[in-house]
């Protein structure tokens, strides 16, 4: 069974207490695609997926985090007015 990039994407960001959104912005992507993959208007290209990829391993391993364990696989993602309105 093939796994979509964004899937993919989805199953490293568990171990990342970063929004996504954000994590797409260190990879330098617009949030326009962001937003238009998550809501399915669209699939990731594979060089997009990379860079996200990338930067999720590299936040994986260094950025501190208080997850014990994984987010949950199908939690909802979040929004980007969410997140901003509560920086």
């Amino acid at each position: 069974m093939l796994v979509s990039y964004l899937d993919q994407i989805l199953e490293k960001h568990r171990y990342v207490d970063m929004p996504l959104h954000k994590v797409f912005t260190l990879a330098k992507i617009p949030t326009s695609t962001y937003y238009r993959t998550t809501s399915g208007k669209t699939e990731l290209s594979l060089d997009t997926a990379k860079k996200v990829y990338r930067v999720l391993d590299r936040l994986s391993r260094t950025w501190p985090t208080a997850l014990e364990n994984p987010k949950k696989k199908n939690a909802n993602l979040p929004k980007l007015s969410e997140a901003d309105s509560s920086n």
